[in-house]
C-alpha cells in the first residue's frame, strides 16, 4: 500500500513555488489519493455535504480524516486520539 502522507505532500508540491502542474501531473497524484482512501476507509456517522460523507484511514501509521467533495478526496492528518474517539463514536452509532 503507498503512503498517504507521501501522495499529500506530492500533492501539495505541484503547487510549490508558484509553479502551475499539468493536468496529467494533478489527475495523477489524486486518482491515486482516491483510490488509497476509497479502498481503506471508514465513514463516520451522517456527517457530509452533497457529493459525500466524513471518513478516516489509517495508514503506515499516520491517521486522517477527510470528506468527499465535488473534486475527491482531500485528507488531512489528524492525530491516533481523534481517529479512535471517530471510530468509537461511529461503533456506538450502529
Amino acid at each position: 500500500m503507498k503512503n498517504l502522507k507521501e501522495l499529500i505532500n506530492q500533492r501539495n508540491g505541484l503547487w510549490a513555488d508558484g509553479k502551475r502542474p499539468t493536468t496529467e501531473e494533478r489527475l495523477k497524484v489524486e486518482d491515486a489519493i482516491s483510490n488509497l482512501w476509497q479502498s481503506n476507509q471508514t465513514a463516520i456517522g451522517e456527517v457530509g455535504n452533497y457529493y459525500g460523507g466524513l471518513s478516516v484511514v489509517e495508514n503506515n501509521g499516520a491517521y486522517f480524516w477527510a470528506i468527499e467533495n465535488y473534486d475527491g478526496w482531500m485528507p488531512e492528518e489528524i492525530t491516533k486520539e481523534l481517529y479512535y474517539a471517530l471510530i468509537t463514536f461511529n461503533t456506538k452509532e450502529r
